[in-house]
């Protein structure tokens, strides 16, 4: 049964009543529709697991817009999706005739790329009868209708390589971004977060500032969704989710290689020396402490020493590492209760790798999220039937 409310609303010309109307009328045919309204056109987009049928769904919108009689809308344009298709297969406009006739509202049919009737053949549109009344005489005027003409392979050929090219373009720009704003959250947090007096340690062993990746790969998932308005949905999906794939772990390490490179720099710094010498040195003290040099040595050590030595003395005597390493943060634990600083340690590496996980997992969480936005986004600046 249908809301009164919802009924005059679309006998004013709602959009969203005309919308529902509709739906619920077509839903046994699984056909979904989205209505909007510009000036005096009435544009009805219509999607179904297959085209809906041309004449089933002219006579249909005849028929509904002869009952409600809504007197600015002048012509109603359909357009016909398979579900997930960007063009439609095929569109018509229906003219509304307002002439003197009071009992029904005529229409005529025309091609979406011309304003005059085919033909002004009378026909009789179907017209469900109740018990309280009788059929009623229709006299809406249609045509034959006529495929729009076939478009020019060359210029969509072009058409698309263009929008194709946007397309890659808009994703180098997005990763771009979200590349540019890891690796400003990452020195930020490094020379303020990290820098505070008593707490800043902490933070450093507790990776504090991956909770802006946040903010980084939102801009990641939501740039890479609207880039898919400039290719077909299916197209642009597979790509994004590829392009998201591979960007979003190489951006996540990104902080953790800006850290390392500053560990690097630091001790060239302190000791005087090249840094050349001083990635030999600190390659030497990763592969002896975990077994591993370079990027992912530092990934690793850092798990289990959240404080790095920056002198070359610090790197040889490990027991002065491991109180460097310790004395910081074991301190306040042994003054509770009697802990082992090699059980704190342990603990405290798998308390790291967690929390690493736990903000790899917030990371592609956003990305996807905002990934759907975006191609929701796009939907809209396509004027696109979203699947």
């Amino acid at each position: 049964m249908v809301n009164s409310n919802i009924l005059d609303l679309a006998r004013q010309g709602d959009p969203e009543a005309i919308a529902k109307l509709m739906n619920q009328s077509l839903r046994a045919k699984q056909i979904t529709v989205v209505v909007s309204t510009i000036d005096d056109c009435l544009t009805i987009l219509a999607s179904g697991a297959e085209p809906p049928s041309r004449t089933f769904l002219l006579n249909f919108v005849r028929e509904g817009m002869a009952k409600l009689k809504i007197d600015r809308i002048r012509r109603v344009r359909i357009r016909a999706f398979k579900k997930g298709e960007k063009a439609p297969s095929w569109q018509e406009v229906v003219v509304l005739d307002r002439g003197s006739s009071h009992t029904s509202n005529g229409a005529s049919s025309i091609d979406s790329n011309g304003d005059r009737p085919i033909s002004q053949a009378p026909i009789t549109p179907p017209v469900r009868v109740s018990k309280s009344t009788k059929p009623a005489k229709d006299s809406a005027k249609t045509t034959k209708t006529t495929s729009p003409p076939k478009p020019n392979p060359f210029f969509d050929r072009i058409k698309a390589f263009l929008f194709a090219c946007l397309f890659v373009i808009v994703l180098i720009i997005s990763i771009g971004l979200a590349v540019g704003c890891r690796i400003f959250t990452a020195i930020l947090a490094e020379n303020y977060l990290y820098k505070v007096e008593i707490l800043g340690d902490l933070l450093r062993g507790l990776e504090t500032g991956e909770l802006l990746n946040i903010l980084v790969f939102a801009i990641l998932g939501m740039g890479v969704g609207v880039a898919t308005a400039l290719v077909p949905k299916p197209i642009g999906h597979r790509i994004g989710a590829a392009v998201l794939i591979v960007a979003l772990p190489i951006i996540f390490s990104l902080g953790s290689f800006i850290r390392y490179q500053g560990w690097i720099d630091t001790v060239s710094l302190e000791e005087s020396i090249t840094r050349d010498r001083a990635v030999q040195m600190t390659s030497d003290h990763l592969e002896k402490h975990v077994g591993n040099s370079g990027f992912f040595g530092f990934y690793l050590y850092t798990a289990q020493y959240p404080i790095l030595p920056t002198r070359t003395a610090e790197m040889q005597e490990a027991s002065e590492v491991k109180d460097l390493v310790n004395s910081r943060i074991t301190n306040s634990i042994e003054k509770v209760a009697s802990v082992e600083p090699k059980t704190v340690s342990t603990l405290f590496s798998i308390c790291i790798w967690s929390i690493r996980f736990f903000y790899f997992v917030v990371s592609v969480v956003t990305a996807i999220f905002h990934f759907y936005q975006g191609e929701a986004l796009a939907d809209k600046l396509a004027k696109r039937v979203p699947s």
